[in-house]
Order: structure tokens, then sequence, then C-alpha cells
């Protein structure tokens, strides 16, 4: 379903590269979720660590990782 993105950080690896990034989010009934961000989801990373807009309150989709069971997060 869809939770709109309240805070979010983006772990590197030591040679710069995204492994991957942590959202929490707010469900439309307001509850709270904490998501994985896949390093291959490139889009969504590039939207988060835009400098010249807040990604703060943008809604996303949550979907459920299939081989790890963590939820994930993209725009």
């Amino acid at each position: 379903g869809t939770a709109t993105l309240e805070t979010f950080t983006i772990l590197y690896a030591r040679d710069g590269a995204p492994q991957h990034g942590v959202v929490i989010a707010r469900t439309p009934e307001g509850g709270r979720l904490m998501a994985r961000v896949d390093a291959t989801d490139t889009a969504t990373l590039a939207r988060l660590t835009d400098l010249d807009a807040s990604p703060i309150g943008l809604p996303g989709q949550v979907t459920n990782g299939a081989a790890d069971g963590l939820l994930r997060w993209t725009l």
C-alpha cells in the first residue's frame, strides 16, 4: 500500500556507493512503518538525496520483499 515519508537515512559502503536506505513512513491509517530502499532502486535513492527538494512528505509504495520478508519502500 501507500505510506508517506517521515524521515530516512542512507547507508554507504566504504567506496561511497549506497548499500541501502531506511525510511520511516506513515500509513493512511496513521500507523508507522520502517522499510528498506534497495541499492538497486537508483531512482528512489536519487530523489531521497536530491539537495534541491526535500522528499519528506512524499507518498511511496510499500511492498513485502519476497527473499527476506523486509518491507520495501519506493517512490
